[in-house]
Parts: structure tokens; sequence; C-alpha cells
């Protein structure tokens, strides 16, 4: 279960990480 946890946390930030570049480029 844990490992799924992480998984999907690593999932999320993965998916975040392009709106923060798109973010940062817009500042």
């Amino acid at each position: 279960m844990t490992s799924v946890l992480t998984r999907r946390q690593i999932a999320q930030n993965i998916h975040s990480w392009p709106s923060q570049r798109k973010h940062w480029m817009a500042m």
C-alpha cells in the first residue's frame, strides 16, 4: 500500500512540475 501511495505522490509531482515551470516562465 505504501508503494502505491508513494507512486501516486510521485505521479502528482511529475504532473505538477510542468504547471510550475509555466508559472516560472510567465514570471
